[in-house]
This record gives C-alpha cells, structure tokens and sequence, in this order.
C-alpha cells in the first residue's frame, strides 16, 4: 500500500517526508495499532532508534510480560536485564532494555551499561 501527500500538503506542513513518516509510526504505535516493529518500519528507523524516538516524547513502550517471555524463548534461555538508571542522564521512560549485543545499545543510546 502507498499513501501519497501532496507537495502542496508537504511543503505547507514544514514537515520532512521522514517527520511525516516517523509522526505517523508514533501514532499508530500510540493507537497500538501495529507493533513497534512494525512501527520502526513505517517510520524507516532501526527498532532501537525508534525506541530512542518515543523516549524523546515521553512515550512508554508497551513491552508486557508476554513479550518479555516470547524474547526471552527466542534467545533460547532466561536473558539477564541490564537497568538503565536515572544517574546515567537516560532521558525518557524506557526502564529495562535487553539485546545480546550491549555494545551496540551503548552506542545507540549513548550511556554505558553497567554489568
């Protein structure tokens, strides 16, 4: 499916096409419409930076107990959560982040996990 916005509409928001793009993600996740994934596609973001988008806002990311379970099954045994604490200038809602690769999410986030 692709939706068109006129130029005329575009350039009378003063919106890039990626601000288009990642304000109507942000909707649908906050509608709970599709998944985040799913969301971070819309909005042509890696799924960490999409995350680091709704922090920006203020905006919680439903991650239930089911989801956590569902991760933690993929990776094939219980997944040790790193804690990202207020100390570290985290700015945003996000509490518990979990990826095999902290290296990485350090990078992305721009703090240093502690272990």
């Amino acid at each position: 499916m692709t939706i068109e916005i006129s130029d005329e509409i575009v350039a009378t928001s003063h919106l890039t096409i990626e601000e288009i793009q990642l304000g109507l993600a942000i909707w649908l996740f906050q509608e709970k419409q599709i998944s985040l994934g799913k969301c971070a596609q819309v909005a042509g973001l890696h799924k960490m930076m999409f995350q680091k988008e709704l922090a920006k806002r203020k905006i919680p990311v439903h991650y239930t107990e089911e989801d956590f379970e569902r991760d933690a099954e993929a990776v094939g045994d219980t997944p040790s959560i790193p804690t990202i604490s207020e100390e570290k200038n985290w700015y945003g809602p996000m509490e518990l982040v979990y990826t095999k690769d902290l290296e990485a999410l350090e990078a992305i986030a721009g703090v240093k996990i502690q272990r």
